[in-house]
């Protein structure tokens, strides 16, 4: 089976477009990493070379926040009418699910992590839903390592990308952060940190961790930038202003 997924490229007249500091969407290659692997898969992002109508594909998956629902709903339309079979998840297809189950097959709701398989066997089974939500929050132990071997690197300023914590413990009103993930914060097994991480040594020399709070469990982001300090690459990543009260944490953060 050939499974095709699809970042939706973002429009000529918007200051992504052709922003140079462009890195891939972390969902992507962690849904490749999550399909089975008598699965042909192939990952297309639209802002770095155009999508392939044209080609021989079973199921196609697409993820898109708000701007780029419209985009992400013509690409649906047009291989819909080839008779392909499309699945959209992301933040935009989990506020208005039914509008985007006008244009697609199937729409994932929530996280996408612990319900993945079973989309791909209702698929293969000729029995796909229309709606897919997860019960429950994901377990985040033993995520499987991004597939990043499935980019064209030659498109990004950078590939590497990786997550350590989800959600965040604030609840700001205008974050859709905690709507999405829940009121609830999640830490990913340090070992599985480190084995990942283990996986970009060699030419990897820049890391955008792209938690939401990074430090949302000082307790936790201790641990973490200690085990960062063993790799030479540098590293990015979002936190709260109560890291500027935290002097131990902001020290271990530097070093």
């Amino acid at each position: 089976m050939k499974l095709k997924l699809i970042i939706p490229g973002w429009a000529e007249t918007s200051i992504w477009k052709s922003f140079i500091f462009r890195f891939p969407y972390l969902s992507v290659t962690t849904i490749a990493a999550l399909t089975p692997s008598d699965w042909e898969i192939k990952i297309e992002d639209e802002n770095v070379s155009p999508i392939n109508f044209e080609e021989d594909v079973d199921l196609v998956g697409i993820t898109a926040l708000t701007p780029l629902a419209p985009r992400a709903y013509e690409i649906a339309t047009e291989f819909k009418k080839k008779g392909v079979r499309v699945v959209m998840g992301g933040f935009h297809a989990t506020w208005l699910p039914e509008e985007a189950n006008k244009y697609v097959d199937s729409v994932v709701i929530g996280e996408a992590d612990a319900i993945w398989q079973s989309v791909l066997q209702d698929f293969q089974g000729n029995q796909l839903q229309p709606f897919y939500r997860s019960n429950g929050r994901s377990d985040f132990k033993g995520v499987p390592t991004a597939r990043r071997d499935l980019l064209d690197r030659s498109g990004y300023f950078f590939i590497n990308t990786m997550q350590t914590t989800r959600g965040c413990p604030f609840n700001c009103e205008f974050c859709s952060v905690t709507a999405f993930f829940g009121h609830s914060y999640r830490v990913r097994p340090l070992e599985d940190v480190e084995k990942e991480l283990n996986t970009l040594t060699g030419n990897a020399n820049f890391l955008f961790i792209v938690d939401d709070n990074i430090v949302g469990r000082p307790d936790y982001a201790k641990e973490l930038f200690q085990l960062l300090k063993k790799f030479h690459f540098k590293w990015l990543s979002q936190a709260s202003i109560t890291l500027a009260e935290n002097m131990e944490l902001l020290k271990l953060a530097q070093e």
